[in-house]
């Protein structure tokens, strides 16, 4: 997103994080540093019967904190959860230019699934997103 973009209250923040945590294929890690929220990874699932092993991951880390393996200690814990709760496909995307998240991701044993063209409008120019994924057995 961009700067300002994100208009969340905490109200809202809150019921989204009980939603979240209400259902069986949805969790959100968080990642502290004395008490300051640094980092979090977040996965919810399908809600149809045929989707519902499927979680998409949403992650985010300030940028000062990056680099220390945060993001790594926080796949492995969704992936934790995710064979806990049969949980059998984590799936994300990535603006294709992102070279450092697309290492990330390769790292955790994601693969590209596909691209789709002109997905994102940034900085004036449009960006391709990569569609990525990982089964666990």
């Amino acid at each position: 997103m961009e700067p300002d973009e994100r208009v969340t209250s905490v109200s809202d923040q809150k019921h989204e994080i009980k939603y979240l945590l209400s259902t069986d294929n949805g969790i959100i890690y968080v990642a502290e540093d004395n008490g300051k929220l640094i980092g979090y990874l977040k996965a919810f699932g399908g809600i149809f019967k045929r989707n519902r092993h499927n979680v998409n991951l949403v992650i985010g880390i300030i940028k000062s904190y990056t680099g220390q393996g945060i993001d790594t200690l926080l796949f492995k814990e969704i992936e934790k959860w995710a064979y806990q709760n049969k949980i059998y496909r984590l799936e994300l995307s990535t603006m294709t230019n992102n070279n450092k998240a697309l290492a990330l991701f390769r790292k955790m044993g994601f693969e590209i699934e596909g691209k789709k063209e002109h997905a994102l409008f940034v900085n004036g120019s449009y960006v391709d997103e990569y569609y990525m994924a990982k089964s666990l057995s």
